[in-house]
């Protein structure tokens, strides 16, 4: 049995979205049934991924929420393998795929420099999970490249996946004179959109194309973390993951 834990809610948001096709490319190309476990609690982790290691060879979290409830779990299950999509954890029986979106996420930035010519430019997201945290450094390392000068406001508002937690951050940053927002975002994106409507304000979007789904995006950081997920399985099938 294996068996993809996914922290947030079903249909929400470009991460876990990504994450949901490249399983679903991996159980066609594998030909392997995987079972979806999905956990919006927070405080609930560690508890929702050790009873998905519960008679499961494998155990998929997706993203980096999971890195401390993997290391957390794992050495108690030493028969169940378990892999980590953005993650940087290792140990006896885990492993860990990454898509480096700090490259896009660094490009982004620059981009945002020379557009905003010399106004603020914002970055939110939500937990400050280390994938997070090397993406709004590579960010504000490409801000800091492409102009130097440019105020920079950056913030973690606590959830990915609250909108009107989102909206309440945007407004914010907007009222600070924020003229774009890096919006790092899943299920909370909808919010931040709202408000740099009513702003006037643009963001960058990230993992998948957002240009083509709404004009108040200017550009999008392109990573599609499916294809980590989608590598994942291997680990079920060979005597030692990848």
């Amino acid at each position: 049995m294996i068996r993809a834990v996914f922290f947030g809610r079903p249909n929400a948001g470009a991460f876990n979205a990504a994450g949901v096709a490249g399983l679903a490319r991996a159980s066609e190309a594998e030909g392997i049934a995987v079972e979806t476990v999905w956990c919006s609690d927070p405080a609930q982790r560690i508890a929702v991924l050790r009873t998905a290691a519960a008679g499961a060879s494998l155990v998929i979290a997706h993203g980096g929420q999971g890195e401390a409830p993997v290391a957390a779990v794992a050495p108690d299950f030493p028969t169940v393998r378990f892999a980590v999509t953005q993650g940087r954890i290792a140990g006896p029986n885990i492993a860990c795929f990454e898509v480096l979106q700090e490259h896009s996420a660094f490009l982004a930035g620059a981009l945002a420099g020379w557009w905003s010519e010399g106004r603020p430019v914002a970055h939110l997201s939500g937990e400050p999970v280390p994938p997070g945290l090397r993406g709004r450094a590579a960010f504000a390392a490409g801000l800091a490249q492409a102009a130097p000068a440019t105020r920079f406001l950056t913030g973690f508002c606590g959830n990915q996946h609250d909108p009107a937690l989102a909206q309440a951050w945007t407004e914010a940053q907007c009222a600070a004179g924020a003229a774009l927002q890096f919006a790092m975002l899943d299920g909370g994106r909808p919010g931040a959109m709202d408000a740099l409507r009513r702003r006037g304000a643009r963001a960058i979007g990230n993992v998948h194309d957002w240009t083509a789904e709404d004009p108040t995006f200017l550009a999008s950081a392109i990573a599609d973390n499916g294809w980590c997920i989608a590598a994942a399985p291997w680990c079920a099938r060979d005597r030692q993951c990848p």
